[in-house]
């Protein structure tokens, strides 16, 4: 579970969440409501991007201030 919510911290930014789906596999989906399922996490930024039709870069400089930030 704390994968999912460290997943989800950077995941928001590009308005596309994580859950675990049964302990076996990962449902990513998106704000207008698109999903998959992905077997591990290593496939987790593919599918993001797959489903927004942007890149996911989890070390986006953007992101990355926007993290700071909301940490203080």
């Amino acid at each position: 579970m704390r994968q999912v919510t460290s997943a989800n911290g950077v995941l928001k930014h590009y308005r596309v969440s994580l859950a675990d789906w049964q302990g076996t596999a990962f449902v990513v989906s998106t704000a207008t409501g698109k999903t998959e399922i992905v077997d591990n996490l290593g496939h987790l930024w593919t599918a993001a991007e797959r489903l927004t039709g942007k890149p996911c870069d989890p070390l986006d400089a953007d992101l990355i201030t926007a993290m700071e930030r909301e940490l203080g």
